[in-house]
C-alpha cells in the first residue's frame, strides 16, 4: 500500500522562503507570468497522475519537488524545511486548484521565458498555501469551537464519503420511489421523470455518464499519459468509434459551464479555498470553446458523480432535453466568445494544430517536471 499522508500536514509558506507576506495581487502577478493553459495543464496534471493517494503523499511530494525546484535559488530553504519536519509539504491539492483558477480568470498569454516558468508556478503555490492558511485563521481568537470552524468546513469538502455508499443509497432510493407502497401515496411524485425533466437522462444513464468522463482523468498515472491524453478533450475525438455517444454527451452538456461564466465568478471570489471554486461544484467540466471541455478538479466531478442523481431534482435549473442535448453538441451560450484559440497545449498530442514553443519562440518548450513520475 502506498504511503498516505497521516495526521496535519502544514504547507510552506511563502512568508518562510521569500520573506515578505504576500497579498493576492502577488498571485495574481505570479500567474500572469506564464500562458495559462500551461498553468491549467500543470495543475491538472499533478493532480491526475497523484489522485489515488493525493500530491501530498510523502513519495510523489517528493519527486514534485525535486524536479520542480532543482534550479531555483531558494531550493536548498525548501529541501532544509522538508528534510527536518516531516509534516511539511510544497504542492497541496486545494493550492494547485487555487492557482488554476486564478490563471483562469487571469487568462494570461505569458510574459515570462520559458525558463521562469518553474519559479512562477512553485512561487504561485506558495502564495497559494499563504493565502488558504490565512483563511482559516480567525480574525479574533476565541478560544472557542468557532476558531475551528474554517478548518472544519475544509475537512468536511476534503473528505467524501466512498462514492460507493453514496451511489448505493441513490440507488436503493430511486428503487424505492418506483415500488407499490410509494406510488400508493398521497404525496407520491415521480422522481425519475422529475430527474429525467431536469437532466435529460435516466438516473442510471447519469451515473454511466460521469463515470465515463471520471475514468478519463484517472487513466493518466504517469505525465507521458498526460501529455498524450491531454487535459483537454475534444468529444468528437474522444468518442471517435463509439455507437452510441448520446449518454455522455448528455452528461457533458447538463454538466458543463461556459469558460466566460467561471472566469468572471473566480475572478470575483475572494476565497482560493475548495469551497470558493463555486459552480464547478455543480458543473464540474469547462466548456471553453465549441467542442472542447476541461475537468478543472477530480474532486468536483467525483461530488458531482456520487451526489448528482439526488440532488439534481432540488438544485438544478430545469432544461429542455432536446436543447441540452444540442449543447452537448457544442453550441453552448457564450462558448465561442470565451476563447479565440484552441487549447493547443492541453489537448492531446495528436490534435495540436500548434507545435508548444516558449514565450519567445526559440525552441520547443517541455515541462519542468515532466520525468517527474
Amino acid at each position: 500500500m502506498p504511503n498516505g499522508p497521516r495526521g496535519f500536514l502544514v504547507p510552506l509558506l511563502y512568508s518562510e522562503i521569500i520573506g515578505s507576506v504576500p497579498t493576492r495581487a502577488d498571485l495574481e502577478s505570479a500567474v500572469r507570468k506564464v500562458f495559462w493553459q500551461t498553468v491549467v495543464m500543470q495543475a491538472t496534471g499533478i493532480l491526475c497522475v497523484s489522485w489515488q493517494d493525493g500530491i501530498e503523499n510523502k513519495d510523489q511530494q517528493n519527486q514534485l519537488v525535486v524536479a520542480m525546484v532543482k534550479d531555483l535559488p531558494y531550493r536548498d530553504k525548501i529541501a532544509s524545511i522538508l528534510q527536518n519536519e516531516p509534516h511539511r509539504v510544497l504542492f497541496t491539492r486545494e493550492a494547485l486548484v487555487a492557482v488554476l483558477r486564478l490563471a483562469v480568470a487571469e487568462g494570461s498569454d505569458g510574459n515570462g521565458n520559458i525558463d521562469d516558468q518553474a519559479d512562477a508556478f512553485t512561487s504561485a503555490v506558495l502564495i497559494a498555501n499563504e493565502l488558504l492558511a490565512a483563511e482559516i485563521m480567525p480574525e479574533e481568537v476565541t478560544n472557542g469551537p468557532a476558531d475551528l470552524l474554517p478548518t472544519e468546513l475544509r475537512s468536511a469538502v476534503l473528505n467524501l464519503e466512498n462514492p460507493h455508499d453514496l451511489l448505493g443509497r441513490s440507488e436503493a432510493f430511486f428503487a424505492w420511489s418506483q415500488a407499490p407502497k410509494a406510488r400508493a401515496s398521497a404525496n407520491y411524485s415521480d422522481i425519475a421523470a422529475d430527474f429525467f425533466r431536469f437532466t435529460g437522462m435516466t438516473p442510471t444513464e447519469f451515473m454511466a455518464g460521469a463515470y465515463f468522463t471520471f475514468a478519463r482523468y484517472t487513466s493518466m498515472v504517469k505525465w507521458d499519459e498526460v501529455e498524450r491524453l491531454g487535459v483537454a478533450f475534444s468529444i468528437a475525438q474522444w468518442h471517435t468509434g463509439m455507437a452510441d455517444t448520446r449518454v455522455v454527451r448528455q452528461w457533458i452538456a447538463s454538466n458543463a459551464v461556459p469558460l466566460a461564466d467561471v472566469r468572471a465568478e473566480w475572478k470575483a471570489e475572494a476565497s482560493m479555498s475548495f469551497a470558493g471554486a463555486g459552480s464547478i461544484w455543480r458543473r464540474p467540466i469547462v466548456q471553453v470553446e465549441d467542442d472542447l471541455f476541461l475537468r478543472p478538479s477530480r474532486r468536483s466531478l467525483r461530488m458531482r458523480w456520487v451526489t448528482g442523481r439526488t440532488l439534481s431534482c432540488s438544485t438544478d435549473t430545469e432544461t429542455n432535453p432536446g436543447q441540452t442535448q444540442k449543447r452537448g453538441n457544442g453550441r453552448s451560450r457564450n462558448s465561442r466568445a470565451s476563447t479565440a484559440s484552441s487549447l493547443r497545449i492541453m489537448l492531446p498530442r495528436s490534435s495540436r494544430r500548434l507545435t508548444r514553443t516558449n514565450r519567445t519562440g526559440d525552441s520547443p518548450a517541455s515541462f519542468p517536471f515532466s520525468r517527474a513520475y
